[in-house]
C-alpha cells in the first residue's frame, strides 16, 4: 500500500494538490474536508473520493443524497440533522407553553440549512412556529448572544423573549 499526502492551506494549493494526486492514478482519495473535496471533484470524475468532516455533502453538491451518493464521491458528515429536531422537542418538554421559537445561526455556516430543515420538520407536530434568524458576522453574533440572554422569560403568547 502506498499513501501520498498533501495539505493545502489555500484554495490554490488545494486545486494544485488535487491535480497532483489525481495524476498519480490512485485507487481512492481521502479528502479531509469540504475544501479538499471540492478541489478533488473539480480534478476528477472517475477516481473515487471518500470525504470526512464535511458539513452537508448534499447541500454542497458533493453527492446526490446520503443514501445514494452517485458520482465518484461518498463519505462521512459532521452532523446528524435529526439531532437538531430533538432540540425543539426538548425545548417543548422543558417549556410547554412555547408556541414560537427563533432559530439563530451563523449565516455562512452550511450546517445551519440542514439543521433548520430538521427543526422545521418537527415544528408542526410540536405546535411551534419556527422563525429563522441568520447572523452573518461572527463579531455581531457574539455581541448579540452576550447581550440577548441575560434574562429569559415567556411572553403572553408563549414565545421566549430576552430582557435587558
Amino acid at each position: 500500500m502506498r499513501i501520498d499526502t498533501r495539505w493545502g492551506a489555500s484554495e490554490a494549493d488545494r486545486r494544485r494538490y488535487a491535480e497532483e494526486l489525481v495524476a498519480l492514478a490512485p485507487d481512492v482519495i481521502l479528502a479531509s474536508n469540504s475544501g479538499a473535496t471540492l478541489a478533488l471533484q473539480a480534478a476528477t470524475s472517475t477516481v473515487p473520493i471518500v470525504f470526512a468532516n464535511v458539513t452537508d455533502p448534499v447541500a454542497a453538491g458533493f453527492v446526490d443524497s446520503l443514501a445514494r451518493p452517485g458520482g465518484n464521491a461518498t463519505g462521512f458528515t459532521l452532523f446528524e440533522y435529526g439531532m437538531s429536531a430533538k432540540w425543539l422537542e426538548l425545548l417543548k418538554e422543558i417549556a410547554p407553553l412555547v408556541t414560537r421559537a427563533a432559530v439563530i445561526r451563523e449565516g455562512s455556516n452550511p450546517a445551519g440549512i440542514g439543521q433548520f430543515a430538521a427543526i422545521q420538520s418537527v415544528a408542526p407536530s410540536n405546535g411551534v412556529q419556527v422563525h429563522h434568524r441568520a447572523r452573518q458576522q461572527r463579531d455581531r453574533a457574539r455581541r448579540w448572544h452576550l447581550s440577548a440572554f441575560p434574562k429569559q422569560r415567556l411572553d403572553r403568547d408563549g414565545e421566549w423573549i430576552a430582557g435587558k
